[in-house]
């Protein structure tokens, strides 16, 4: 399963260290806009995107233990 803080980095955008919204204009679709095209372009196959994308997180939210 794929996840990012940004809402976290949203509360500290003047704290030093965190992204600014120049660094990240996406916020909160950095996974699907930056990370999955890099993860195509890597070679990744859309059927493991798809399984990080809906079948994890799917399982996760019904309380299905891992290996399920």
């Amino acid at each position: 399963m794929l996840s990012h803080d940004w809402n976290i980095v949203l509360t500290r955008l003047a704290s030093p260290g965190f992204p600014t919204r120049e660094e990240n204009p996406d916020g909160y679709l950095w996974l699907t806009r930056a990370v999955i095209p890099r993860l195509k372009r890597a070679g990744v196959g859309q059927s493991v995107i798809d399984e990080l994308m809906k079948g994890n997180p799917k399982r996760y939210f019904e309380g299905l233990k891992p290996g399920s």
